[in-house]
């Protein structure tokens, strides 16, 4: 007879937020996440428009990553 152990993983999260601006300074903030055993698991992009009193409705693009790993 066999016994099978299953485990289940529990994950956590972390988003951030980042501009066009600063790619060079995500990508440094993305390797320090990987030594602390954090995956890049989502990395999208989407256009964010100003829309104020004094603003003409400029338009930025902004990226979204998303990053997991096991919860310990």
């Amino acid at each position: 007879k066999q016994i099978w152990t299953v485990m289940i993983i529990k994950w956590e999260y972390i988003t951030l937020t980042v501009s066009k601006s600063s790619l060079e300074q995500f990508q440094k903030r993305a390797n320090e996440l990987g030594n602390e055993g954090w995956e890049l698991v989502s990395f999208t992009s989407f256009e964010q428009k100003n829309i104020g009193f004094f603003d003409s409705g400029s338009q930025t693009t902004c990226y979204v990553a998303i990053f997991k790993r096991p919860k310990l």
